[in-house]
Formats: structure tokens, C-alpha cells, sequence
């Protein structure tokens, strides 16, 4: 046999194998996930989980500086008419599915959003029959006398009574301003210096989510920076943080479904 013929067939038959190998070709599709698991409702587009431990939180309260950062709901309070006699009722920490009220907001892991929105977790909205949706936290300071408390959420606040839409805005209800003590309750709005709201009657959509009527008050001389709002506590309004008074609610409101705050911060001096 010619040597150099040898070669060449021999390359020839590897090329076309080579050809044939590459024109073969196998499809088929692999499901990676199929919605609706996790037993959630396939519009969630469920995917994964928080895999927390149940009862889980990492946020501070009873001293001079306390923070929310979302990760648990060990100090949410229900949005009831209990918070008006400061008799609030926690939030149930324990494993539940679809337990937003229609007016609540929800604690996603690190973040408070609108259930359903554009950075909502899992849950639809319960209620679509308001635009304007509430979180309450409660805060305990250590005992002692309190001349000034700042309160940042990482975001500038509207004032209570404004419709913006896709904005966040905030109340703070005194245990020393509560019904019984003050009538109607006396809450402030720490983004409002100047004016008062005044009364306003019960179950009024955005500025009332009560079943009484409650009062808003401005927080006289209150300042801003880098949304830390510091506000001093006039005890002629009623704002007194001592060793008898030592809480208060904050009560968060959007309007819409703004960017979420991703904690709050209190501190007392």
C-alpha cells in the first residue's frame, strides 16, 4: 500500500465521523420549577423562601436607641382601635398564610412593602378598596426623662394629610397622649412643624384608620437632615417620655406603592 494514500484515507474517514457525531443531536426540556409550588398561589411566581427561624428578629427596643430593620415582626402592633387607649395587641409571630388585614402593609425579609406592589413578597393584595396602607411598631425607651427623640426611616416623609402618590408618611401616638389621657387621642406628625391637621373624624381613607376620631398635631420646632427627623418633646403638648410614660406607637402610612424603607431608627435623650 502507498504510505501517503494510507494517510490521507485515514484522515478522510476521521473527518467524516467527525461530521456525523456533530449532525446528531438529542432535545428536550427540563422543568427547573413549576409555579405554584411551595403550596403559593401561582401569580406569586414563588421561587424560594425565607428560611428563618420562625419568631426570628433581629430589631432592638427598651433603650435609648432602638432600630426595625424587617426582619421580624416581634414588635408590630395590629392596626386596631386598641392602639388609641395604647391597649394594642403584638402581631401573632407564629407560622400563618394570608393574614394581612385589607389596610395592612407587609414586613417583607429587610423591607416594608405594599402586599402585591412592584416590590411586594408572595401575597396579593388583600384589599384593593384603599390606596393608603398602615404598619404600627411599638417603641420602648429606658426609664428617665426625655427632652428629644429623632426618627429616621430612610426616606423623606410627607405630611399626613398629603395625597401624594407613592409616598410614605408617619404618626407618632405617645403613651402619655393616649385616649383616657387625651380626648380625642393626641397623635404628631413628625414631618409637619408648622400647622396642626386637627381632628379628624373616625375611618377616614388615608388620614383615619380608626374606628373614633383621633387628633394630629404638628410636632412644633421638629427639623429634618438626611431624614433624620429630631423632635422636641413639649410636654404642654402632652409629649412626655418618662419612667411612667416609656412608649410609643409609630404608625407608618403609604400612599401607592412607593420605593419600601428598609428600617426605622429611634433615639431619646
Amino acid at each position: 500500500m502507498d504510505t501517503a494514500k494510507a494517510k490521507t484515507s485515514s484522515a478522510a474517514y476521521i473527518k467524516m465521523k467527525n461530521i456525523e457525531v456533530e449532525t446528531t443531536t438529542n432535545t428536550s426540556t427540563v422543568s427547573y420549577h413549576t409555579a405554584g409550588a411551595f403550596g403559593q398561589p401561582s401569580a406569586s411566581g414563588s421561587l424560594a423562601y425565607y428560611g428563618k427561624i420562625q419568631g426570628a428578629d433581629t430589631a432592638t427596643n427598651g433603650g435609648s436607641s432602638n432600630s426595625e430593620p424587617f426582619l421580624g415582626e416581634n414588635y408590630r402592633i395590629q392596626l386596631t382601635d386598641g392602639i388609641l387607649a395604647f391597649t394594642g395587641t403584638t402581631w401573632d409571630t407564629t407560622f400563618g398564610l394570608y393574614n394581612l388585614g385589607a389596610k395592612d402593609l407587609q414586613v417583607k425579609p429587610g423591607y416594608l412593602v405594599k402586599p402585591g406592589g412592584t416590590y411586594g413578597y408572595w401575597l396579593t393584595n388583600p384589599s384593593t378598596a384603599s390606596d393608603y396602607k398602615y404598619y404600627v411598631r411599638k417603641v420602648t425607651t429606658n426609664a428617665g426623662v426625655k427632652g428629644t427623640m429623632t426618627l429616621n426611616m430612610g426616606a423623606t416623609l410627607v405630611n399626613w394629610e398629603a395625597t401624594t402618590s407613592n409616598s410614605v408618611s408617619c404618626l407618632v401616638l405617645f403613651e402619655s397622649t393616649k385616649s383616657g389621657l387625651f380626648t380625642p387621642p393626641r397623635f404628631f406628625d413628625p414631618s409637619n412643624a408648622l400647622t396642626n391637621l386637627g381632628t379628624v373624624t373616625a375611618n377616614t381613607d388615608g388620614t383615619n384608620p380608626f374606628g373614633s376620631s383621633i387628633y394630629v398635631n404638628r410636632c412644633n420646632t421638629s427639623t429634618v437632615s438626611s431624614y433624620t427627623y429630631t423632635i422636641p418633646l413639649i410636654s404642654a403638648d402632652g409629649m412626655v417620655l418618662n419612667a411612667t410614660y416609656t412608649n410609643i406607637y409609630v404608625i407608618v402610612r403609604y400612599k401607592g406603592d412607593p420605593t419600601p424603607i428598609t428600617s426605622i431608627t429611634t433615639t431619646f435623650s
